[in-house]
């Protein structure tokens, strides 16, 4: 399928030749070798190093300016006409054709251990702005399912066009969720509180342990709702999530029901977010 931006099609492709570059460590002791932590505040691993250095030379080959959010990387700033790389988020120009927010391996905790749900999460915008964030590709590495969304244009799994769950009732809900239990069991705050009232109200929960294609299951309808308020969550692990959902007819929201779109892109600022069609959505924020 040819999509309408060419950086669509560039991303596909740069992410079809990483996985294969990478798919050997995943069935390997290799996987579990650790670094020290990156610049999102994880551990590093092996299959993040490598799957985050084939990621920037495929950007680097088309030769063309651009400015890289990643979660071990930190900011990676590119212009091929001076051959500079840049670091330091304070000293790149303002002016940037091309930005990407990258997640190499969004849920390495379970690639670690072998359990079968993690993805790497890619997303194109023409600024900081994650109100300008265009493009949005979330690639499962298990059944190498492709998630693909283009502002204005829809998201598409495997080329088909998705759309979120017509599910009106929380009651009904299949939710997937981020859940700190001893906080949870053990406080009462504001937070606590909420996921209390949540918990106590769906149908079923589930827990997967990456965001990217959790944003995903609700783009396509299989989870009703997902959301994370423990105030952890990176751009990196959500920027291509949320653009899939809203071009799939969902909404996004923070903790306080506001346009998450609104808000800057930053490694330093933590995000909490909804995720879920517009019914549910309405009647998430009547009842808290």
């Amino acid at each position: 399928m040819r999509y309408q931006k060419i950086w669509t099609n560039r991303l596909q492709q740069l992410i079809v030749n990483t996985a294969s570059k990478i798919q050997p460590l995943f069935e390997s002791e290799k996987r579990k070798i650790e670094y020290a932590k990156g610049a999102g505040g994880d551990i590093t691993l092996e299959i993040d190093k490598k799957a985050e250095e084939f990621v920037i030379q495929g950007l680097k080959s088309y030769n063309e300016e651009f400015l890289l959010i990643s979660e071990e990387v930190g900011y990676y700033y590119w212009n091929p006409n001076e051959n500079k790389i840049i670091y330091d988020i304070n000293l790149i120009p303002k002016k940037c054709p091309n930005f990407f927010i990258l997640d190499p391996i969004d849920g390495s905790r379970n690639a670690k251990h072998g359990i079968p749900f993690y993805c790497i999460s890619l997303a194109y915008s023409k600024s900081l702005k994650i109100k300008d964030i265009e493009i949005g590709i979330v690639y499962n590495f298990l059944n190498k399912d492709f998630y693909i969304a283009e502002k204005h244009h829809g998201s598409f799994k495997n080329n088909q066009k998705i759309y979120c769950s017509k599910t009106d009732s929380l009651g009904k809900a299949l939710v997937g969720t981020e859940l700190n239990f001893k906080t949870l069991i053990s406080e009462n705050s504001n937070i606590s509180i909420i996921n209390k009232k949540i918990l106590n109200v769906v149908h079923k929960v589930r827990i997967f342990g990456a965001s990217a294609l959790e944003m995903c299951l609700v783009a396509q309808g299989a989870l009703d709702l997902f959301y994370n308020l423990r105030g952890n969550t990176r751009i990196v692990d959500i920027a291509a999530g949320i653009l899939i959902v809203q071009e799939a007819g969902g909404k996004i929201y923070n903790s306080k029901f506001g346009f998450i779109s609104e808000e800057s892109m930053s490694l330093n600022q933590r995000y909490s977010i909804f995720a879920s069609n517009e019914s549910i959505m309405d009647t998430l924020k009547s009842i808290l």
